[in-house]
């Protein structure tokens, strides 16, 4: 396994399904931390079906979309309301 390849502490990341991943592999002795990127985050031991099926609704998502400016590129202009 490559985490037995470590010398030393690893982080892992995990990313959508990865955070199922993530969370088993968290169980090797070389790993330090875990770090869920808009992840799935079961428990140890928990399937990813349970975690979803358990997992809070979002109802009237309140979710905002928030941009940055890149260099040499103009900002998007807002659009009016209709």
């Amino acid at each position: 396994m490559a985490l037995d390849k470590q010398d030393g502490p690893t982080v892992l990341v995990g990313h959508s399904w990865g955070g199922v991943v993530i969370t088993e592999a968290g169980n090797h002795p070389n790993v330090a931390s875990l770090v869920y990127v808009v992840a799935f985050q079961p428990d140890n031991g928990e399937t990813a079906l349970q975690w979803f099926l358990t997992a809070p609704r979002l109802m009237n998502s309140s979710v905002q979309y928030i941009t940055f400016p890149i260099a040499d590129h103009p900002a998007p202009k807002k659009k009016s309301p209709a």
